[in-house]
């Protein structure tokens, strides 16, 4: 499954101004759990990427437009669309609402299954700290140093789809085996 973010673009920082000089980078490309069946893709599966997938469906039209208009557009304002710190506390949102689902009457078994989802997310968690830290030192770079701050910045988020894919993949057996969802809750699993 691709995200549609295939510019071809290497992640060494060019000379050449304009649209070349922020370009995106593929982000989904080698991932092995988004989208895959070994993943065990499904509502769990979707609802744990929606916080990174949503804003990148936003980076990639705010980047088009101002790459399509290079005298008007600032193609590192893109990033904006990122906002590190709502996705990770979409990220823990989602965990929570996994757990719930899955241990609605018993609360030592939820805090237990959701501290255990944390844990599992926690490389992602710090990435998408640096996500934050690589977009602070974007948005004030000088012009001169925007274009590797645009890279950096482009690297990292990378950085934070890679971490996304392992924690998914790390997070799996616990959800295993906890009990299926309630059927007509987000999570639950069709009855075969």
């Amino acid at each position: 499954m691709s995200d549609g973010v295939s510019d071809g673009v290497s992640d060494g920082v060019t000379d050449r101004p304009g649209a070349d000089a922020f370009a995106l980078p593929e982000l989904t490309r080698a991932l092995r759990a988004f989208g895959s069946g070994r993943a065990r893709p499904g509502s769990d599966h979707d609802r744990y990427f929606a916080p990174l997938v949503g804003p990148l469906r936003e980076l990639r039209e705010r980047h088009a437009r101002a790459t399509a208009a290079p005298a008007a557009g600032e193609p590192w304002r893109a990033a904006d669309a990122v906002d590190a710190a709502r996705v990770g506390a979409q990220v823990r949102a989602t965990l929570a609402a996994l757990a719930a689902e899955r241990f609605p009457s018993a609360a030592p078994d939820r805090r237990a299954l959701e501290a255990e989802l944390l844990d599992e997310a926690e490389e992602l968690l710090t990435a998408l700290d640096a996500l934050d830290t690589a977009a602070v030192v974007l948005r004030h770079a000088s012009d001169a140093d925007r274009s590797e701050a645009w890279h950096r910045w482009a690297r990292t988020l990378a950085s934070a789809f890679s971490a996304a894919d392992r924690s998914w993949t790390r997070s799996l057996p616990a959800l295993a085996e906890a009990p299926a969802p309630k059927a007509g809750r987000p999570g639950a699993r069709p009855k075969p």
